[in-house]
């Protein structure tokens, strides 16, 4: 990020350049937010980040919370941050969730600084968690999905001792979180929604067969198994996803996923 107080062209085609990868792992919800947050992380230059789907009607309480997906903690301090989470939600009354209850607007992005003083931040028992996972200076973004209080919500960190965030960068944080929100649900597979990536190696190849336009036949010869079994498989797959054919899996896909890309290497996704 240049030091120029405007918005470089060059930071706005990353932004949108991410949403496109992101709507390429559409279909997983895991690997769709995770892409997004490591995306966020070389942007923005964060350390850490962690992207939740949650609801909640501000300002009431309680949080319900459907997903959470981090990256760039190490283990050690991902286990600080989650056991600080296990036990303070789905009501924490800390400082943070004090100011975000505040905050109006569909979408909306702050850092720390501009919602909590140094003082009660610094006292607080948040504060000494971030302290344990190595991290300090922080930006939140929500986007509000749906009518219920589905919310998308973004939280990027820095190394304690880094600057705080600038405001090109939460300019463009707040970019990404308004473009992402649109798609959530059309485009980008909620938390709630079956993912193929829970499945068991055997089944995703299934799934990959049926959606080459294999039969059950050609699937069984392909994969090298009896048909009995990949008939138990399909049928499988069908509860899964909550479909009662052939035709109401694909539906489930072909607004999202480009068929030759659900078997391949998730690299292999990220580089086509």
């Amino acid at each position: 990020m240049g030091k120029s107080k405007r918005l470089r062209l060059q930071d706005v085609r990353c932004v949108f350049r991410l949403v496109g990868e992101c709507r390429d792992l559409g279909w997983s919800s895991v690997l769709w937010r995770r892409h997004a947050l490591e995306g966020l992380c070389r942007l923005l230059g964060a350390k850490s980040a962690v992207g939740t789907e949650l609801v909640w009607q501000r300002p009431q309480l309680p949080r319900r919370l459907v997903q959470i997906v981090d990256v760039g903690f190490t283990p050690k301090e991902q286990a600080v941050v989650m056991e600080y989470m296990s036990k303070t939600w789905p009501d924490n009354t800390g400082p943070l969730t004090a100011a975000l209850v505040k905050l109006t607007g569909r979408h909306v992005t702050r850092t720390r600084t501009q919602m909590i003083e140094d003082r009660p931040w610094y006292t607080s028992l948040l504060y000494e968690v971030r302290r344990a996972a190595g991290v300090d200076h922080d930006i939140h973004s929500m986007c509000q999905i749906s009518a219920n209080g589905e919310t998308n919500y973004i939280t990027l960190d820095r190394t304690r001792g880094e600057r705080d965030f600038s405001p090109l960068e939460q300019r463009l944080l707040h970019m990404f979180q308004k473009e992402v929100g649109r798609l959530i649900g059309p485009v980008l597979a909620r938390a709630s929604e079956p993912d193929p990536m829970q499945l068991s190696p055997r089944l995703r190849q299934t799934l990959d067969c049926l959606l080459d336009g294999d039969s059950e036949k050609q699937a069984a010869l392909r994969l090298k198994l009896s048909p009995t079994t990949i008939h138990e498989y399909v049928t499988t797959l069908y509860r899964y996803f909550q479909v009662n054919s052939r035709g109401e899996l694909l539906a489930c896909f072909l607004k999202r996923v480009r068929f030759s890309e659900l078997g391949r290497d998730r690299r292999d996704q990220e580089t086509s």
